[in-house]
């Protein structure tokens, strides 16, 4: 990479991009049942951190209706 500035002065430096595939992550639990039941998904395990949207912060949640989401760490 060549950087100029203003002045006209520039200077040049090599850069290395890596670019880590993404991790396997599923998530996982009965996604049926009855009016008033409830069921555990569970995200999988190992990663740094999670986040459901109901603001669990484990790699797993109990629920009883709707749509969830999990984001995931992994440093």
């Amino acid at each position: 990479m060549t950087v100029t500035d203003f002045n006209g002065c520039s200077a040049s430096a090599n850069v290395v991009v890596v670019e880590n595939q993404l991790p396997d992550f599923d998530i996982s639990g009965q996604t049926f049942f009855c009016v008033g039941g409830a069921t555990t998904l569970s995200a999988t395990p190992g990663f740094t951190g999670y986040q459901w949207s109901n603001g669990d912060l484990d790699a797993t949640t109990d629920i009883s209706q709707g749509r969830f989401l999990c984001a995931y760490g992994d440093e």
